[in-house]
């Protein structure tokens, strides 16, 4: 299985990851972790979210920079298999994998979307009925269902209906062009 950009995976571990890049290292993703449950490490300087039962940190790079490092260095010691280490990356900036053996499961943007749109509109709530209506807006573009994707909380499911953000995958970089030129001239 490939694993794309944007892709989100949860671990045996209970993390919920963004995959970033589309090349890994050997048998492990590159990722950012977004939700770690606080049964090994906790901070009161991130935010907390309850999301699959279990009470988790969301991962914020913004905070004060001592305690996003003193974090850093806990999920470190906490998951150790988490940490990305080479000849070429000993040292900070480091990066964050996810073993392929951890993975619980892998969402996939594009499936997503295709299963999204094939629920009727009377059985969404007020956030989904927003992304099938920004997705029909895309697709007068001439793009394709297939090009599209959705992502992170929507994905996952484990958006405010009120309050989230929509987040959409574009497959192919002229694909994306073709998107920009059309939202250039686009009024809505």
């Amino acid at each position: 299985m490939h694993f794309y950009e944007s892709s989100v995976i949860t671990t045996k571990d209970g993390l919920h990851c963004q995959v970033y890049g589309n090349q890994h290292p050997d048998g492990k993703i590159l990722v950012k972790p977004k939700y770690i449950p606080t049964d090994r490490i906790s901070s009161d300087f991130l935010p907390y979210r309850f999301i699959t039962g279990r009470k988790m940190n969301r991962l914020n790079l913004w905070i004060r920079q001592d305690k996003l490092k003193e974090y850093i260095h806990a999920f470190a010691e906490a998951y150790p298999e988490y940490i990305f280490k080479s000849p070429l990356h000993e040292q900070s900036p480091l990066f964050f994998v996810v073993p392929k053996r951890n993975i619980e499961r892998a969402y996939s943007p594009r499936e997503g979307l295709f299963e999204l749109m094939s629920i009727p509109k009377k059985d969404l709530d007020e956030h989904l009925k927003t992304v099938v209506e920004l997705i029909n807006l895309l697709l007068k573009s001439g793009l394709e269902l297939k090009d599209f994707g959705i992502t992170f909380s929507t994905l996952t499911g484990n958006y405010s209906p009120y309050r989230s953000d929509i987040n959409i995958v574009v497959y192919g970089q002229n694909k994306f062009w073709e998107l920009m030129k059309f939202l250039e001239k686009n009024g809505h």
